[in-house]
């Protein structure tokens, strides 16, 4: 009986049994563009991705708009730093250890990328060998920028073998990251 059983469904996968179940490749469509619902072109949609359309009749490209969604960056530092982003996330946990007192002048990114209103930077900050001293410039774009509710004098030492977090937001209007969290003594 279970010769059978293995015969039936090989004959069965084989298409010799029932031949219409399966696929034969001969006619249809081949291509995503071939389809009747979708657009006719590849042609200035590099990096998009494919959505339904809003009024459900078919696809549609559209900007990336997540993009990578997060990313784990590090770096050592004793002194005055520039943190390098490469393309960026959505959000970014930065780890900074700290073996001297450091401000972080400013947040770079690859040529041709940038924050996007939005974006979330997390800086985790470690004090190694003494407690540390870590501030934030508030210059031009790309730089910081504080409220009326947490100033710069708030973010204080980071004790050694403790970890602080500072929270930002990257304003596109104002072209800063806003600091609009600090949290102390992991």
């Amino acid at each position: 009986m279970r010769k059978l059983i293995l015969f039936c469904l090989v004959m069965c996968l084989a298409g010799l049994v029932y031949p219409d179940i399966i696929p034969s490749g001969g006619g249809g469509d081949t291509t995503f563009l071939d389809l009747t619902d979708t657009p006719s072109s590849y042609s200035g949609q590099s990096g998009k991705v494919v959505k339904v359309k809003t009024d459900e009749t078919g696809l549609e490209f559209m900007s990336d708009s997540i993009g990578t969604y997060k990313q784990i960056l590090s770096c050592s530092t004793s002194s005055d730093t520039t943190l390098n982003m490469g393309d960026g996330a959505r959000i970014t946990l930065y780890d900074i250890t700290l073996s001297g007192n450091a401000q972080i002048e400013t947040v770079l990114y690859n040529e041709g990328k940038s924050p996007e209103d939005g974006d979330s930077l997390i800086l985790r900050v470690k004090a190694s060998g003494a407690d540390r001293l870590v501030s934030l410039y508030q210059g031009g774009d790309g730089t910081f920028k504080f409220g009326s509710s947490l100033v710069p004098n708030d973010i204080s030492t980071t004790t050694v073998n403790t970890i602080d977090y500072i929270g930002c937001q990257w304003n596109e209007n104002r072209k800063r990251w806003v600091v609009v969290s600090y949290m102390k003594g992991y």
